[in-house]
């Protein structure tokens, strides 16, 4: 995911200001969604890429809102195992990140991505690394374009 803040000028407007949203998503969603819920769909190691792998869906009365991808390489995933091992349904970002001040984030890159669980198609998405500590962890999350417009 490379795409430039450029590449922003084709995002329809309902999506634009997920897109760019500094603080947590989970938190906004809440707001427009008060039946938001996190579905923990996996949560594993990936032996070939020495990462730990966790993949969620937010959702609100059955639909698919965002889907996220949170890899962790092999040395990040062993400073905080316990952690992030022990999140069960609550989203890492207000859970472990946001309000710690050893974790900072990257800018966002922004692409489009094919997400099956949102249906066929390509699919507006945003990545950034935290940088807990200085260790690297990577978020990728995909937008349904049925989200109403961040005001």
């Amino acid at each position: 995911m490379n795409a430039s803040q450029d590449s922003l000028n084709n995002v329809p407007k309902n999506l634009y200001g997920w897109l760019v949203l500094v603080g947590p998503l989970t938190e906004a969603l809440k707001q427009i969604f008060p039946d938001w819920q996190l579905q923990v769909l996996s949560q594993e190691w990936h032996e070939n890429s020495k990462t730990w792998v966790r993949e969620i869906a937010h959702v609100s009365n059955k639909k698919n809102l965002v889907y996220a991808k949170l890899e962790v390489p092999e040395q990040s995933f062993k400073s905080f195992k316990s952690e992030l091992q022990n999140l069960g349904s609550k989203p890492i970002g207000v859970t472990l990140l946001y309000g710690n001040p050893d974790v900072t984030r990257s800018a966002f890159s922004y692409s489009k991505l094919a997400c099956p669980m949102l249906g066929d198609g390509l699919y507006w998405a945003r990545q950034s690394t935290f940088y807990w500590n200085h260790l690297p962890l990577t978020l990728t999350e995909i937008f349904s374009p049925d989200l109403p417009e961040l005001k």
